[in-house]
């Protein structure tokens, strides 16, 4: 009961986080110029990215969880290997899709414990679809207006809450490798195949909802770009594996993961 109570308070607090920063980011996506510029890695970040952080960061640390590390993909990576309890924080997950005018960007945050994930909520800020989940409650979508914690819970579809008609693979087309197309290749033969131009996150959240079957992902992501989306499929049933069929493992010496399959 005491982990329960301990769950939801977090996972209370971390929802009005998301969208806190959702919010953000939908002031700059309103804004005239929304800053896009490339980072070292040759990917897009933007003055939504930043502010998103920004109040994560300050809404997290009002938590006082000294025995936490908060690793974030636009802050500073602090000390984090000694640490039992970490956050995994990606402020806007989908930057390609937000710079190019799209709606299909979430805020993904997720605690972990022991490598493994225990709470994640996935926030789109457009359609007001929120994801979440804790390891004591199981994984619920929410679609609408801001709620108390309490009556967010009573109005919230249970995940998973279908199942596809038939087996249906999801994946990108913009992130469309090798080594993911000869999968599919090999795997579709009298199955559905769902490209879906949208970010990992919301791909996951598919078959936890149970709109897709399974989601290969054969190029390197980070741990906060899976984290968050990780606890919702978890706690729907279903899991992330890597190619040795053993659970997608967090706070690891590198932050890259390694190639996963969601189902």
């Amino acid at each position: 009961m005491e982990k329960l109570n301990q769950y939801n308070i977090l996972l209370g607090h971390v929802i009005n986080t998301a969208i806190k920063a959702g919010n953000e980011i939908l002031k700059v996506r309103n804004s005239i110029d929304i800053n896009a510029r490339l980072k070292q890695n040759h990917t897009y970040v933007t003055d939504a990215d930043m502010n998103a952080n920004k109040v994560i960061m300050e809404q997290l640390n009002l938590l006082n969880l000294n025995n936490h590390a908060i690793v974030s993909e636009e802050s500073l990576i602090p000390e984090r290997l000694s640490k039992h309890y970490v956050w995994l924080i990606d402020p806007l997950d989908g930057t390609s899709e937000f710079v190019r005018g799209g709606d299909e960007f979430t805020v993904n945050i997720a605690l972990t414990e022991g490598g493994e994930v225990v709470l994640g909520v996935v926030y789109v800020p457009v359609t007001n679809e929120l994801y979440f989940a804790h390891k004591e409650i199981g994984s619920y979508k929410y679609v609408g207006e801001k709620l108390n914690y309490t009556d967010l819970l009573k109005s919230s579809t249970k995940l998973p809450y279908t199942t596809t008609e038939k087996y249906t693979i999801v994946a990108s087309k913009l992130n469309l490798d090798k080594a993911t197309s000869f999968f599919i290749e090999n795997l579709s033969e009298g199955k559905d195949v769902e490209y879906a131009n949208r970010s990992s996150s919301l791909k996951i959240c598919m078959v936890a909802e149970g709109n897709a079957d399974i989601y290969p992902r054969f190029n390197s992501i980070f741990e906060w770009d899976t984290a968050a989306a990780h606890a919702i499929v978890k706690f729907a049933g279903k899991n992330i594996y890597d190619m040795y069929g053993e659970e997608l493992q967090y706070n690891k010496e590198s932050l890259r993961n390694p190639f996963f399959i969601v189902k």
